[in-house]
Order: structure tokens, then sequence, then C-alpha cells
């Protein structure tokens, strides 16, 4: 097990019965497109810039590319499209979430590594 790794009795438990964290990353592309690109904070192409290849800019590393015979990381995402988060429907193995119910706009729909 990895460190701060909950074990399956942990993860399936109400979400105020569970040790502490919550998923995030799944969410967080709904989420920050809501909360930064349709208050107009910042724009599509900033987000982008931001989740894309401002990490590795932040550790001074060169930011990864799409080119024709080399692997890359993609995501497909609709920004108009509308869901509720429920548990059975998340990828993640674990469903603790204050957004449980929640109903968000934009949705990743795919990703290929």
């Amino acid at each position: 097990m990895y460190p701060n790794q909950h074990t399956e009795a942990e993860k399936t438990v109400a979400l105020a019965g569970s040790p502490p964290g919550a998923i995030g990353l799944e969410l967080a592309l709904p989420l920050l497109w809501h909360g930064l690109v349709e208050t107009g904070e910042f724009s599509a192409l900033e987000l982008w810039q931001v989740l894309s290849t401002g990490p590795a800019v932040c550790l001074g590393q060169a930011p990864a590319t799409v080119t024709l015979g080399v692997s890359a990381e993609l995501i497909l995402f609709d920004p108009l499209m509308t869901w509720t988060v429920e548990g059975h429907s998340l990828k993640s193995r674990s469903a603790n979430t204050p957004w449980l119910g929640q109903q968000l706009a934009g949705k990743v729909l795919q990703t290929w590594l």
C-alpha cells in the first residue's frame, strides 16, 4: 500500500465516517472550468495552459508536446455536458467527495495515455 492510501473498507463508508481526504483529480477540470472560465476569471486557453503545461514549467521541465510517433496524454472535455456526480459513475476507487449528488456542467468524456 502506498503512503496515505486507504483500505477498501475505509473508502466505502459515508463521507462523514471516512478518513481525511476526498477524490479531487477526477472532478478538478469541471470544477475549475465552472469556477474560473464560466466566471470570466480565466479564459479557456489560460485554464488549459495552467493544467497542461503549468506543472512541468513549475518543476523546471520542458512541457510535453503532441508529436507524431510520441506517446501523449490527452483528454476529451465537453464543457456543456451537464451531469450529476454519483459514486457508481466515478472512475476513482473512492467515492468520498462533497460533490456527491451535485449537478456539474463540463465532463471529461475520454482520456488517452
